[in-house]
């Protein structure tokens, strides 16, 4: 199996995903967000241009063909806009833009209840 080469740039709202494809169509990639593991997860097939017709005339063939997957765990500490990633592919080279949510503010140890009543006769 392919394991694509990529690289992560951490902005501060958002990773910047570069994933090089090259030679891959569009529609034979698959691409999905994973919110359980915090993962992104790209997968399709790079395809051979070795056929039945010309493989007796193949005579150098380095190029890597076949399925591939790659698994991108993000950090637990980031929470994902997942509504909002978008994804361009040009070049051979996917794109990826995932938003950061803005980080929500840590709970306190110790919360103080209020106590309601439902008496109508307090003052007594």
């Amino acid at each position: 199996q392919i394991t694509p080469s990529m690289d992560i740039v951490d902005h501060e709202k958002n990773y910047e995903l570069n994933i090089v494809l090259p030679g891959v169509a569009k529609e034979n990639i698959n691409l999905e967000y994973h919110k359980q593991n915090n993962q992104i997860v790209v997968a399709g097939e790079v395809p051979s241009v070795v056929n039945e017709e010309n493989k007796d005339k193949v005579r150098v063939k380095e190029v890597r063909t076949g399925n591939f997957k790659r698994v991108i765990t993000l950090p637990k500490t980031s929470e994902i806009d997942v509504e909002n990633i978008k994804a361009s592919y040009t070049n051979g080279v996917l794109k990826l833009d995932v938003p950061k949510l803005e980080p929500t503010k840590p709970e306190k140890d110790t919360k103080r209840i209020e106590i309601t009543s439902q008496d109508t006769n307090e003052s007594q």
